[in-house]
């Protein structure tokens, strides 16, 4: 019997184990849900076993919304097929051979919508179905049980797999991944409008309101849209060497290179002989308890982190091995309210981990190209030589390094653990470049070049921000010199606060500072990040990244008061018009108006939060009674979020315009991750000088002007002006480090 065919039955089991449970229940429950005697129960199972299977480490809330939203929108299908036969036929016409029911509530969902159809179901009601049928699946198969994570220090519940899961971890990934594999071996139409084109199932632009979406269909957003079919057109092809190789690794070694060990770290078992012992223990506040306590959640959530990751890298894998004998396949991308780009299907595409991207070639066969230049400085990128000089990192990747890298490709098994991939940035990346090399089929492979801290640098461009300009390389500098740090620049400013404040908790961050500790708070700073935020982040990051032992959470408040100072000091410019930004979220809250702008390509951002409140809402399961919390959007405008996003969000769209700007006048494939453009070697020289070129481009004109007569306009004459403009003249071509 074909190992296809055992996953098959496998699941057919499965289903048919919890249809029985659910008609079970139907018989003995008094006040059953009536949406559950709306549709067959193997009709509703197939929906929750297969939404639940691909929701490791996702909240119980967030699983059950999906899975209620599925059965209602399915009743909604069969109801519009009753009673609405023709505009049934709009929908259906859509669907793929293997489209799943979840697919298929996403189609009726954007669809529909353009018809004013509406839902059957409400949404809490839909949840507590949802968590409902989580709840029997657990109970049937034992493939998930309930865990935990932390968010903003409290615990969520989640669903999780059991160890029985990952045995039959091949049943599960079929499930997943064989209806997104039927979609991406599809070339998908190009899009039209905004909600015409491409794929039934989306928009090309996902809005939060209707009213952004009436300004986008008069308003058409035609550059974002070409840049749209540009990206989903591009074929891609399955590097079948990297497959080969991971799962080799994978049954040798039990893991990869950035991910973890197939073998979890165990729990500290308990100290205590009875229960009276321990509630004696508690009773006393005994600091043994505390510390075992502490060091139990710690180890639980590394625990469910690493299983996060061991089930993408084991989905990754599965979806490359379905697709790898098709020969091309695409991914359709669609883009945010603000203009950022995103495939539909991440698993396997240029914004996914080092794995995903190792495992995809562009189609062809590739000329036989030399190596370039630009290309030995992305190799040596790739091996960490990322803060060195160019000339440094041209001379790290001399002849005789390729000659090496050819090697390892020879032999990938046998050299996996040779340092020069060990100690790589992205291992997994270069030792794909290492098997192209080695083959001659390297000029398939994409080549990138990053942005320098690209949200900062944007905010320094919009600012005209000298100093701040020269902090993230978009100053002129030498070849022979390294690139700007401002991570390690904001570490050193923060180590100067905190000697001159010289407390203990000061003095305990003296001995731990580094760049990695205050890397994401650096980054994340041009897209809204808070004080608080801070604290959050470096708690997780100095445990996690940094191996510092978890401290009280004043600890973390403290730092991050002298992180944000710090942050402040050297990019005033930066600073300036996040703050400018705030005042005029501020404004339009007053007044009750959302914030709207034109970039200038001309797409229309749209920002109005709105407040959420709680719901309770009370499941009856086997098992007893649980209560989850829900958030329902009311008609009220979030003032805080409204302040707090807009600077994020006007970046966020001022990035999607310059890779808009790129796309548009580079000819050759093109692929994206934000701030990180990539194409074949061959023409890496190219597309370096149109990036930095379009980035003086965009920034030619004085965009906060004109945001400010656009805010004068939609909010009130009494907006405050922008900050003065500094003394910048944009050259990025000129700087070696803007963009390599």
């Amino acid at each position: 019997m074909k190992h296809n065919d055992n996953e098959r039955i496998m699941r057919q089991s499965i289903l048919t184990k919890c249809s029985a449970f659910l008609k079970e229940y139907l018989k003995q429950s008094r006040g059953v849900e009536p949406v559950l005697c709306l549709l067959h129960p193997e009709e509703i199972m197939a929906i929750a076993v297969d939404e639940t299977l691909r929701s490791h480490g996702q909240t119980i809330v967030k699983v059950g919304k999906a899975i209620g939203r599925g059965i209602a929108l399915t009743y909604d299908v069969r109801c519009l097929k009753i009673n609405e036969p023709r505009l049934y036929k709009v929908v259906d016409s859509g669907f793929t051979p293997n489209a799943s029911g979840i697919h298929m509530s996403k189609a009726l969902t954007t669809i529909a919508h353009n018809f004013g159809y509406k839902l059957s179901q409400d949404e809490a009601k839909m949840t507590r179905v949802g968590v409902l049928l989580i709840n029997m699946i657990q109970k049937c198969t034992g493939l998930i049980q309930r865990g935990v994570k932390r968010s903003r220090n409290k615990l969520i519940p989640i669903v999780e797999y059991t160890d029985k899961a990952w045995t039959c971890l091949e049943m599960i990934n079929d499930t997943i991944n064989k209806p997104v594999a039927a979609v991406l071996r599809n070339k998908p139409d190009d899009w039209l409008t905004v909600t015409t084109g491409g794929d039934c199932r989306y928009t090309a632009i996902k809005v939060n309101e209707i009213d952004h979406l009436e300004l986008l269909e008069v308003n058409k957003p035609t550059a974002l849209l070409n840049v749209l079919n540009k990206l989903q057109a591009v074929p891609w092809n399955i590097n079948k060497d990297m497959v080969e190789v991971c799962n080799t690794l994978l049954e040798r070694d039990g893991q990869l290179i950035g991910y973890p060990n197939m073998e979890l770290e165990p729990l500290p078992d308990v100290f205590w002989e009875n229960d009276e012992e321990y509630k004696k223990l508690k009773e006393e506040k005994s600091p043994k308890l505390k510390e075992w306590k502490r060091n139990r959640l710690s180890i639980y959530e590394e625990r469910v982190r690493n299983n996060s990751k061991r089930f993408s890298l084991m989905k990754t894998l599965h979806l490359a091995k379905t697709l790898e004998d098709c020969g091309n396949f695409w991914n359709l991308h669609t883009a945010d309210w603000r203009g950022r780009i995103y495939p539909t299907e991440a698993l396997l595409s240029a914004q996914g981990d080092d794995l995903s991207s190792a495992l995809l070639m562009l189609n062809g066969n590739g000329s036989e190209a030399p190596v370039s230049d630009e290309y030995r400085i992305y190799l040596a990128n790739l091996m960490g030589y990322d803060k060195k000089s160019y000339n440094d990192r041209l001379a790290s990747v001399k002849d005789d390094t390729i000659n090496m890298l050819k090697k390892i490709g020879a032999q990938p098994v046998h050299y996996y653990e040779h340092p020069i991939i060990t100690e790589a940035d992205s291992p997994l990346k270069l030792l794909a470049h290492c098997i192209a090399l080695h083959k001659g089929y390297y000029n398939r492979l994409p080549v990138f070049i990053d942005g320098s801290c690209n949200g900062l640098q944007h905010l320094s461009a919009l600012a005209l921000d000298k100093a701040g300009a020269k902090n993230v390389n978009l100053v002129p500098g030498s070849d022979c010199t390294p690139p700007e740090d401002v991570y390690s620049m904001v570490a050193n400013r923060t180590l100067e606060r905190l000697r001159e404040e010289g407390e203990e908790i000061c003095s305990f961050w003296v001995e731990h500072m580094s760049r990695t500790l205050v890397k994401r708070n650096v980054m994340t700073t041009p897209y809204g990040a808070t004080q608080y935020g801070y604290a959050l982040q470096l708690e997780t990051d100095s445990v996690s990244k940094c191996g510092i032992p978890r401290m009280p959470q004043t600890y973390y408040v403290v730092l991050a008061k002298h992180v944000s100072s710090a942050i402040g000091e050297l990019l005033h410019g930066a600073s300036g018009v996040m703050l400018w930004l705030q005042n005029i979220a501020v404004a339009a809250s007053k007044l009750n108006k959302p914030v709207i702008w034109e970039t200038p390509l001309g797409f229309v951002g749209y920002q109005r939060y709105m407040k959420t409140k709680a719901k309770k809402v009370d499941v009856i399961t086997t098992n007893g009674r649980q209560q989850y919390t829900l958030r329902l959007r009311v008609p009220k405008l979030n003032k805080s979020r409204q302040k707090l996003a807009i600077a994020p969000n006007v970046i966020h769209s001022l990035d999607s315009t310059h890779l808009q700007m790129i796309a548009r006048d580079f000819k050759k494939e093109l692929a994206v991750v934000h701030d990180s453009f990539g194409c074949r070697q061959e023409y890496m020289k190219e597309l370096t000088t149109l990036v930095c070129s379009t980035f003086d481009e965009l920034y030619s004109n004085d965009i906060l002007r004109d945001m400010y007569e656009q805010f004068k306009s939609n909010i009130s004459e009494d907006i405050p002006e922008p900050p003065p403009l500094g003394e910048l003249v944009l050259n990025t071509k000129a700087c070696r480090y803007a963009f390599i």
